[in-house]
């Protein structure tokens, strides 16, 4: 019998990441009522518990059941909309009397196991324009719109880059994923006038005439990229006004220190204060003055080099690159698609929300609102995590009988 080997990297890493996390909780204040790093610590033991029941279930039982996922992720998206708790403006819990559950932090993990089962149980041509493509779209655009609709730009936006990493990691080639990147450019370009997007046009139509294999595939991805390009003006004005507050603070936060800009620059202030070892526990200016707003969940990386320096802050991004590093490494090590894909998709969450959420509080990416994994505050977004890493465990314990 082969033994087996419990990934102890992994499980060290993001038990030190929660523990670093409880205590930047608690030092960037508490609110009237239960304090928030007490609630954090009892969330934290719920996961451990869960965890534990996790080792037992195989993770094919899940990817049997994934349509019946799915259907009780996106009831509930609706059901938010409707019924769901509201917070500073958004509509994204679900209020279950014991507790309130944000359906779009576990429905990341779901969509993964829909998309891995989808595309592991089809022999899907991934550089084609085909049907079964554009359902493996369709079932990521749905709960996109849902969680958009909240309003929750930042999540949908971790959907889309969990489909276009499980696309990549399923074989998509660089052409192609090259084409879907550049949406973003069309976007910019348009942002930045009709001259620049019309030079961009020509620039991108010579790429696609120059590598391109088939003059419809050229065409549709040139329409592809202008429709989505003249549709910016559309989507800019369907955007909640905060949405577009972040936006424009990010690209001028001093202009606009008084509303978005704020946070961004006091976030900056408190990582400027925090030197290398920091102010200590409940020493930093920003954040103890209530300069920093959000301290507790968006800017939480800002508390924890404020008061406990820039070399923990390094200790997190070495915590962090070591669990995403490990999972890379055992989506290599099965011999299973299914997992594979999994564990690929479970990696993307990790990565584009620590790079998003970092990002954001250094003022090189917009304020999203997304967590950052096992730091900020909040039971879903702690059980989420706790889930992925027990997941993770799971396959690489039992790879070999999987």
């Amino acid at each position: 019998m082969v033994k087996k080997e419990t990934d102890y990297p992994l499980i060290i890493s993001s038990i030190i990441l929660i523990l670093i996390g409880i205590i930047a909780i608690y030092s960037s204040g508490e609110d009237l009522g239960f304090p928030k790093y007490q609630k954090q610590l009892i969330w934290f033991i719920l996961g451990l518990a869960g965890s534990f029941i996790i080792q037992f279930i195989n993770p094919k039982k899940l990817m049997n059941i994934s349509i019946y996922l799915y259907t009780i992720m996106i009831v509930s998206l609706v059901a938010v909309l409707f019924f769901g708790t509201s917070h500073m403006g958004a509509r994204r819990w679900l209020n279950l009397g014991f507790y309130e559950i944000q359906p779009s932090e576990f429905g990341k993990i779901i969509l993964v196991i829909v998309l891995a089962n989808f595309y592991s149980k089809f022999n899907i041509k991934i550089n084609r324009f085909n049907f079964t493509n554009f359902i493996a779209a369709a079932i990521t655009l749905l709960p996109v719109l849902l969680i958009y609709k909240q309003p929750d730009l930042g999540t949908s936006l971790v959907y889309l880059a969990i489909f276009g990493v499980i696309m990549f990691a399923n074989g998509l080639d660089y052409f192609h994923a090259f084409n879907l990147f550049m949406i973003i450019f069309s976007i910019i370009f348009k942002a930045l006038g009709y001259q620049f997007f019309v030079s961009y046009l020509i620039v991108y139509g010579f790429i696609l005439f120059k590598f391109g294999k088939k003059r419809i595939n050229i065409a549709a991805l040139w329409l592809i990229n202008f429709s989505i390009g003249m549709g910016t003006s559309f989507i800019w004005d369907r955007l909640k006004p905060y949405q577009k507050l972040r936006i424009t603070s990010f690209l001028n936060p001093e202009k606009h220190i008084q509303k978005g800009g704020w946070q961004i620059v006091q976030s900056k202030t408190a990582i400027a204060n925090g030197g290398f070892f920091g102010r200590g526990i409940n020493g930093g200016s920003q954040t103890q003055l209530g300069f920093l707003p959000e301290g507790h969940t968006d800017f939480i990386f800002s508390v924890i080099i404020e008061e406990m320096g820039a070399i923990t802050g390094i200790l997190v991004l070495f915590l962090f690159f070591v669990i995403i590093y490990r999972t890379i490494m055992i989506s290599l090590k099965v011999n299973n698609k299914h997992y594979y894909l999994l564990c690929v998709g479970i990696a993307s969450i990790f990565l584009y929300q620590v790079f998003i959420n970092i990002g954001m509080t250094i003022g090189v990416m917009p304020i999203t609102g997304l967590p950052l994994p096992f730091l900020s505050y909040g039971g879903s977004s702690l059980l989420f995590n706790m889930v992925l890493v027990a997941l993770l465990v799971n396959i690489s314990r039992n790879r070999r009988d999987y």
